[in-house]
């Protein structure tokens, strides 16, 4: 289904979240003279692009996005200032307020006087002043409340097979997790040491979760792993060894990878039988597909 790009050059959709099947929500990046933040909606008929704000001076990604309402919409993402450094962009979506309405102001001063005199005796006056002042304000509609949910770090570890720690930041990744019987997606990248942060805004609980490499074979729980627990907006977890050896994304190792690593031996470049990260295809490339020729990734179950 066509939506909405950008020039002639390559847009991407990272993120995508649904709330029914006329409101749905995917974010990702299109390239100007700078990569920019991309917001495409759906409401059942088409696509039509949402405004979204780039406050890096460099590029501008986002990654993820949660619906919490059809009116409370969440992306997350990162943006990189005038020295290449990237920060955290959290980029939030809410139906505006009404117009404003005047606050009329009512005003009541009554004033009593009483007067007494009394003949042949001195004039007694009272005077009692009463001058009671009464301003209520009025605002039509009541206020408008809009939620902030709190931001959630979940960070882990894994181990890319076979790629060293210099070229691991190279491999792309996919966290999937099961949020109220749906999917939502994560992408990043991770460091020298297999370690990776990704920021969220999802609760407190806990969340069937599956792990996949751009060239790797997936793991997800419980089959290899705990679930993923949030608590206190903080979560942390081993995701394990992540097998490679798949070159066409289909999340099994057979003879079609095998094709592919026979017709791309010995180039150099990005390849998809480059299964070390290592921008050529060679022996070691083929050991890791050896090693795991037969085996499939394990598929994400929402309960």
């Amino acid at each position: 289904m066509p939506s909405p790009s950008f020039g002639s050059a390559n847009n991407e959709l990272l993120g995508v979240a649904a709330i029914s099947t006329n409101d749905v929500w995917a974010v990702g990046y299109y390239p100007d003279t700078r990569t920019l933040t991309l917001v495409d909606h759906w409401d059942g008929t088409s696509w039509s692009v949402v405004s979204s704000p780039n406050p890096g001076t460099g590029n501008n990604y986002l990654y993820g996005v949660a619906v919490v309402s059809a009116t409370d919409v969440w992306a997350v993402g990162s943006s990189a200032n005038g020295s290449g450094v990237n920060q955290t962009l959290v980029e939030h979506y809410a139906t505006l307020c009404g117009t404003p309405t005047s606050t009329p102001t009512i005003t009541l001063t009554p004033t009593i006087t009483l007067t007494r005199t009394q003949t042949n005796t001195p004039t007694i006056t009272n005077t009692p002043t009463d001058t009671p002042t009464s301003t209520p304000t009025i605002t039509p509609g009541g206020p408008t409340l809009t939620p902030t949910p709190t931001p959630a770090d979940i960070r882990g570890h894994l181990t890319w097979q076979g790629v060293a720690a210099a070229n691991r930041p190279s491999v792309p990744g996919t966290l999937q997790l099961c949020v109220s019987g749906s999917t939502q997606t994560f992408n990043f990248t991770t460091d020298t040491s297999g370690n990776f942060t990704i920021t969220t805004v999802l609760p407190d609980g806990t969340y069937h979760w599956r792990i996949k490499g751009g060239r790797h074979l997936s793991n997800s729980s419980p089959a290899d792993g705990a679930d993923l627990v949030i608590t206190n907006g903080y979560a942390t977890l081993e995701f394990g060894q992540q097998r490679g050896g798949n070159s066409n994304s289909d999340n099994i190792v057979n003879s079609r990878d095998f094709s592919d690593i026979k017709h791309e031996f010995g180039l150099g470049g990005i390849r998809s039988s480059d299964f070390d990260y290592n921008s050529v295809v060679n022996a070691q490339d083929f050991t890791i597909l050896k090693t795991n020729f037969g085996q499939a990734g394990h598929a994400l179950t929402c309960p």
